[in-house]
């Protein structure tokens, strides 16, 4: 057991190092984790399933309809990006959503808290 661990609690898992590890994709310092992907840049479907395997159920959700809705926010909000992102489990996952003209990218943040 580790020190100060409560009985039968289970360490947490470091998201950012599992992505690193299982991904390929490198955070910035152990820290942050800024991720752009979208038609517009030519991003791999396999490292982007990847990474967006290790969100937390709700946010990976919300994460979906945001990028469904995109298009019609920038639409009905001259060109502006949607963002979006919530607190889980000791980080914070943040997204922006842009989808306006020929531009389709996702810009996905993951911070430790």
């Amino acid at each position: 057991m580790f020190a100060g661990a409560a009985c039968g609690s289970q360490p947490k898992a470091d998201v950012l190092k599992e992505i690193e590890t299982d991904c390929g994709v490198q955070s910035e310092r152990g820290k942050k984790l800024t991720y752009i992907y979208g038609t517009s840049v030519g991003s791999d479907y396999n490292e982007v399933q990847c990474v967006t395997n290790h969100m937390p159920d709700a946010a990976y959700e919300q994460l979906e309809k945001d990028e469904q809705r995109g298009k019609s926010y920038s639409e009905a909000h001259g060109g502006k990006a949607l963002q979006g992102g919530m607190d889980v489990d000791g980080y914070s996952w943040s997204w922006t959503v842009i989808r306006n003209y020929d531009t389709a990218e996702t810009h996905l943040r993951v911070e430790k808290q």
